[in-house]
């Protein structure tokens, strides 16, 4: 396995316990869930492409 497989298949778990964490840490209302994840998501990628 190569790295960027890895990161890529790492992706949606590190985004999802990302905005978990997030959500519990702010106390932010669950509507605001997917506004979190968007957010959560591009700082995550941007990570993943140095890494790569």
């Amino acid at each position: 396995m190569n790295t960027n497989t890895i990161v890529r298949t790492a992706l949606p778990v590190v985004t999802s316990a990302a905005t978990a964490w997030v959500m519990k840490k702010t106390r932010l209302p669950g509507l605001a869930a997917p506004l979190v994840s968007l957010a959560v998501g591009a700082a995550v990628a941007k990570a993943a492409q140095r890494i790569r």
